[in-house]
């Protein structure tokens, strides 16, 4: 296992995908990009190259 981590990654893909997984449902990708243009800070986790955690 080979964790990274990623400051302020603005992937709409990795952002849906995440939703996605906890049951939350993805989102338009318009809206989404424009949270993520506004969203000061981020970190995001992956296990090589696959997303884990967002906050």
């Amino acid at each position: 296992m080979k964790i990274k981590i990623k400051e302020n990654n603005k992937n709409i893909q990795e952002f849906n995908y995440l939703y996605e997984a906890v049951g939350w449902g993805a989102y338009d990708e318009k809206i989404v990009k424009r949270a993520l243009d506004n969203t000061f800070y981020s970190v995001s986790v992956y296990d090589e190259d696959k997303i884990e955690i967002s906050a």
